[in-house]
């Protein structure tokens, strides 16, 4: 449903502020739908499926255009919204990855059977967006062809379909183990089988994208049953020979299908998936499916989404408010549930292991690590203590941490040890129900030298020789992300009372530093040697960065602004101001077009922490203009509502923060100041409801003028972690820009 009719649907008290700051239901503001469209840079690689928060499973549609098809660049998470067709309703989805993986499990209702429903081709359905509903947990759909109503309800491990039919015929039910996303191929050892007479479908499936192609696929066994017991069933292996009366069918093109009684109208499935083995998913669907009592579900998961997304309250203007818990949704899709009920999970390692904790893959870490996981640790630390657990749990598994793990292997995506600053973070601020020490180690050893999986690319020549080599390709944007990652985890040694470690690692963090060119003022590859290469330009896409350009990294070093100004302006203050400011002055007159923009591109994260800079080198005045600039160019309730992929909720999170006026500094316990948008909002965290208070915050009164802690005046704008613990936050706003503060010292 669009959001106009969303918002039109819900109640005026609903949406009206409420009065004496009352608590409300956040579910009806949260729309599923925003972002799932976008073309070009701004294809957001949404899927708006029934999702447990953090589930294993995200079950929804995979549609195609009738005349285009699906384009894989279009279809990362299954879905786009300007499509025009359903080709199935699969139980595997990313959120907003970018790049193709998943659509594991897939089923799709017809009203009767016909031969060329075995290809996605021949039993797609059209697809119109009036007719569709979608609310965390929950997904419902009719399609217009046979007059089919589709409800989904979600699980922590699958979900329950009902699907009504009109009647008349003998519908059936067809599941495609060929069916995946766009550039998924499925393997040989695939296979499905019907029982009649326990009315179920088992089966395997082996996903092959083009991430868990890398170690040799996604193992995904599965179990549905069926309500009312189906009279018939056939299959294939070959799409072109069904087999009316086959019972199984195996390899990458196979299938089956079930008929029901004639006159059937209502028929639930019930799935469950598992990662380990077929009685994981036999367990999995005992203990959350045990019935058909759909309405259960969907209060079961409804209230699951309604306990994590009341944690936030915010009072202020009805739009800001839906997008504000839109995006706390969208932050809550991944990463995903990978353990089994009796907690068996599949490792790293491809083996079998046991965890006395909720196990949690999929996690995005270049990019989540920026804003996701700091949202983690505040408003969600449950969740945040049992990802870096699971990290732990990986690299004993595995060998090493991950950088981008996926289900149950190593990918080696994208480049840095994002995993160590999300493990150095949460214990800097004070999470520490976790093998700390165990981690640390982990960490320790991807800084310092080359290891099993996921190591640092050139880490031989970056202790050498202080950075990255060209030799070694992306040379500057390795050396800072190593850097930064250093800086992170020599915090935590400082904290541990790891000194020889700390020194060390301090040594490593200034290595940044050494990709500073100072003749054309931006940082860049240096050969061996020690020469520079020859600069190819500021905006060109150069090999010396990792998806951007000289813009997108110059200011990489959040943590260190002092720095920052030594080395790029020899300690000259204004001169940093200057250059910040006719950047935003740069990146607002640019056309926002279907390429990734040339000096601020949102849809990316390198870039996230430029509009809080100014706060850390006291201009928060130049913050606050950008920051709002933001959050109403690059944000919307529409399916273009993203400024590219979530990255796994980085942009969601991202919003969230900024909307509160607040901003994490990756593997600090720091927070640069903002502008709310909200007059007042409350965040339950673990040492009481912190509160925020923006008095007369509007478009045009943004510009923070003080910031009051429990009544006490601050002197600069950024916060500290226990700042937030529960306290009191008043941020003073006015109409005209003011300098104040000095440098951030994180």
């Amino acid at each position: 449903m669009p959001i106009s009719l969303l918002l039109a649907a819900c109640t005026e008290a609903q949406l009206s502020t409420p009065t004496a700051w009352e608590p409300y239901d956040p579910l009806p503001l949260v729309d599923p739908l925003v972002g799932t469209g976008g073309v070009g840079a701004q294809t957001t690689g949404l899927n708006p499926g029934a999702s447990w928060p953090n589930g294993m499973t995200l079950v929804g549609p995979d549609t195609r255009d009738s005349v285009l098809g699906a384009p894989s660049f279009y279809h990362f998470g299954g879905y786009h919204h300007d499509d025009d067709r359903i080709v199935a309703f699969s139980h595997t989805h990313s959120h907003g990855m970018g790049t193709n993986d998943f659509g594991g499990v897939s089923l799709m209702p017809r009203a009767s059977f016909s031969g060329a429903y075995t290809t996605g081709i021949g039993r797609m359905a059209p697809l119109d967006h009036e007719l569709e509903i979608a609310s965390p947990g929950r997904y419902e759909i009719t399609l217009p062809d046979d007059g089919t109503r589709v409800q989904i309800a979600a699980t922590l491990h699958g979900a329950h379909h009902r699907y009504t039919f009109t009647g008349g015929g003998e519908p059936v039910v067809l599941l495609d183990l060929a069916h995946a996303l766009p550039n998924v191929t499925i393997g040989e050892e695939s296979w499905v089988e019907v029982d009649l007479q326990e009315a179920e479908i088992r089966g395997f499936q082996l996903l092959q994208g083009s991430y868990s192609s890398r170690f040799g696929g996604l193992q995904t066994h599965f179990l549905a049953t069926l309500d009312p017991p189906p009279v018939a069933s056939g299959g294939w292996s070959d799409p072109a020979q069904p087999e009316p009366g086959a019972t199984s069918g195996s390899g990458s093109s196979g299938g089956v299908w079930v008929v029901f009684p004639e006159g059937t109208t209502q028929v639930d499935v019930r799935v469950a998936l598992s990662y380990v083995d077929a009685e994981g998913a036999r367990s999995n669907h005992r203990a959350e499916l045990p019935d058909t009592a759909l309405d259960a579900r969907l209060e079961e998961v409804a209230g699951a989404w309604r306990e994590r997304l009341s944690r936030v309250r915010v009072y202020g203007d009805p739009v800001d408010r839906a997008r504000l818990h839109t995006a706390h949704y969208h932050a809550m899709l991944m990463p995903s549930r990978l353990d089994d009920v009796d907690g068996r999970y599949r490792g790293l390692d491809g083996e079998i292991h046991s965890t006395d904790h909720p196990y949690y893959s999929d996690l995005s870490l270049w990019d989540t690590f920026r804003t996701l996981h700091p949202w983690y640790a505040l408003v969600h630390p449950e969740l945040q203590l049992d990802v870096v657990r699971s990290l732990v749990k990986m690299a004993d598994d595995g060998g090493s941490l991950p950088r981008w793990p996926l289900g149950h292997g190593y990918t080696g995506g994208m480049i840095g040890s994002p995993a160590s600053i999300v493990l150095a973070e949460t214990s800097l601020k004070g999470l520490d129900d976790w093998p700390v020490q165990e981690g640390f180690e982990a960490a320790w050893r991807h800084a310092t030298g080359p290891v099993a999986r996921s190591s640092r690319a050139g880490i031989e020549d970056y202790l050498e020789l202080g950075y990255v080599p060209a030799e070694v390709s992306r040379g500057t944007s390795r050396t800072l992300e190593f850097a930064l990652a250093d800086a992170a985890v020599a915090r935590w040694a400082d904290q541990l009372q790891r000194d020889d470690r700390a020194e060390t690692l301090w040594r490593q963090a200034e290595s940044w530093r050494n990709v500073w060119d100072p003749e054309v003022g931006f940082f860049q590859d240096r050969f061996r040697d020690g020469g520079f290469t020859p600069f190819e330009g500021e905006l060109v896409w150069s090999p010396d960065y990792v998806e951007g350009n000289a813009w997108h990294y110059l200011w990489a070093i959040p943590h260190d602004p002092r720095g920052l100004i030594d080395v790029q302006h020899g300690g000259a203050l204004e001169a940093l101001h200057e250059r910040y400011a006719a950047y935003w002055d740069r990146v607002r007159s640019e056309p926002d077009d279907l390429f990734p923009d040339d000096w601020y591109w949102h849809g990316n994260e390198p870039v996230l922490h430029y509009a809080w800079l100014g706060s850390l080198v006291g201009r928060p005045d130049l913050t606050a203009a950008a920051a709002r600039w933001i959050l109403a160019n690059r944000y919307s309730l529409d399916p273009e509502g993203l400024d590219g992929n979530d990255d796994s909720g980085t942009l969601s999170a991202w919003y969230l923060w900024s909307a509160l006026g607040l901003y994490p500094i990756a593997g600090t316990t720091q927070y640069a100041i903002g502008s709310p948008l909200f007059e007042h909002a409350e965040i339950d965290t673990l040492s009481g409801t912190l509160s925020l208070d923006a008095p007369g915050t509007s478009p045009q009164r943004l510009y923070p003028e003080a910031l009051l802690v429990d009544g006490q005046l601050r002197r600069d704008p950024w916060l500290r972690h226990t700042d937030l613990l529960g306290h009191h936050l008043v941020f003073e706003l006015g109409e005209d820009p003011v300098a104040w503060g000095g440098i951030a010292t994180p």
